[in-house]
């Protein structure tokens, strides 16, 4: 595996993560459950209610992507020149722009834990909104 792939791990999670919460996303999947749930009549409420929990794809997603996030740029780290290493380029820009997109993922990470986000729901969402949009920007500059 090398560093491409563990970064295309990492950027499709968080895009699924991203996309799961979107409400033209979550409105589609209303639609389709409700639709299908009319040709269903005995499923209704299991389809229904998986919409409703949509939310634990959004953090898995956003986990798992975090996480080859990690592993990519614990594979940039490491020395191309070492036949054990798995990595394959050292660039200073991709490691540095990698390393804050790490920094801010974990702060939206640790703002997203049920009893910080219950107590200072206002930190919560101002991280998620500005520091996600910083990522974003991040992102495509990596």
């Amino acid at each position: 595996m090398t560093d491409i792939s563990t970064a295309i791990f990492s950027v499709s999670n968080i895009l699924v993560a991203v996309l799961v919460r979107n409400e033209l996303i979550l409105h589609l999947l209303y639609r389709l459950a409700v639709w299908t749930s009319v040709k269903i009549v005995y499923g209704k409420y299991y389809l229904n209610s998986g919409v409703h929990y949509i939310g634990g794809v959004h953090a898995s997603c956003a986990t798992w992507g975090f996480l080859w996030l990690i592993v990519d740029v614990l594979q940039q780290l490491g020395n191309p020149s070492d036949p054990l290493s798995m990595a394959t380029s050292s660039d200073p820009i991709s490691i540095a722009t990698s390393s804050i997109l790490l920094t801010l993922l974990f702060i939206i990470i640790l703002t997203a834990i049920p009893p910080f986000r219950h107590k200072f729901h206002d930190t919560f969402e101002i991280s998620h909104r500005y520091l996600g949009w910083s990522c974003l920007s991040i992102l495509i500059l990596h």
